[in-house]
């Protein structure tokens, strides 16, 4: 019964009855029915204006995960791309990839729920029931993978966010690279760094022309997530050559080493930046031409 009607079914009462002649149950009942009325408009309007804010809330509404996340993954490596949500009663999330129109890709489903949609067991779901987490694992990544993914939930109405994957190229680098010259019975130290990186290798191998020599007698290797060292004590012409660091989920490096047989003198040259690099010894014996002239050639390149 409107608001309206109620007004005119208490003026007939008041009609039909003097007003201290009313029946008190009837006023109270229409009284009641009055704040009734009025309670209801109160809470429906309170459920709107909570409807509409649920609304205006967009993605945070539904996902912790922030749209437009940015993953990075090397080549070869394990990218996952996370997808937070936030407890709903019912709805399945799904990872579709997005249209790529430079790679002329349509837009494939992934993933629906837990399971993998597409026959490529390079895709699954990794599911964090505690954390809400539907992410999108994606095995020995290739550079075909980087691109838009979305990730839906499928509520009325649908949410969905984008998350952009990029790939990259992890490539290792010998410092000094690429001539070191040292003198006979000095160290010999090579550091390999990792660029572009996002996991650290399996293993680095060394190698000494085309034999690997992480175990030789006097060779010490270290490592850890971005680098690794070589270390030879008293190095001798012997030594001399070319020297490769092989990550296994990097492109290698390359240094030659130049072990002198220099007795005398010594010269020290520096970079185009005026740092010194490191110093060579330069022989005044006849009988060493050959290591005088990879001297003279390196201190004047």
């Amino acid at each position: 019964m409107s608001l309206a009607s109620i007004n005119r079914v208490t003026d007939r009462v008041r009609q039909t009855y003097p007003f201290h002649r009313a029946p008190r149950i009837g006023l109270q009942l229409f009284s009641g029915m009055i704040r009734g009325r009025r309670s209801y408009e109160v809470r429906r309007g309170r459920e709107q204006s909570t409807s509409n804010t649920l609304k205006s809330a967009g993605h945070g509404a539904v996902f912790v995960t922030e749209n437009s996340t940015v993953v990075v993954a090397q080549i070869g490596g394990t990218a996952k791309l996370p997808c937070v949500v936030r407890k709903f009663s019912n709805g399945v999330v799904s990872f579709k990839s997005v249209l790529d129109t430079q790679k002329d890709s349509p837009p494939t489903i992934l993933t629906v729920g837990v399971g993998t949609y597409i026959a490529d067991d390079r895709f699954l779901v990794e599911h964090a029931r505690h954390l809400q987490n539907w992410g999108l694992v994606i095995k020995h990544v290739r550079p075909a993978d980087a691109g838009l993914y979305e990730c839906q939930v499928s509520t009325h109405p649908t949410s969905s966010i984008l998350i952009e994957l990029k790939v990259t190229e992890a490539s290792a680098e010998i410092i000094g690279a690429p001539d070191m010259h040292i003198r006979a019975g000095s160290l010999l130290r090579l550091v390999c760094t990792l660029r572009h990186s996002t996991e650290p290798p399996e293993y680095v191998f060394w190698y000494q022309e085309q034999r690997m020599i992480n175990h030789d007698p006097g060779v010490s290797v270290t490592a850890d997530r971005a680098s690794s060292v070589l270390q030879l004590e008293e190095a001798d012409t012997s030594h001399s050559g070319n020297y490769t660091c092989y990550p296994s989920n990097a492109i290698p490096a390359y240094i030659n080493v130049h072990v002198l047989n220099a007795t005398e003198g010594y010269k020290d040259y520096h970079d185009d930046d005026g740092k010194s690099v490191e110093i060579a010894r330069i022989t005044k014996d006849n009988k060493d031409n050959e290591d005088k002239e990879q001297v003279n050639r390196f201190l004047n390149r």
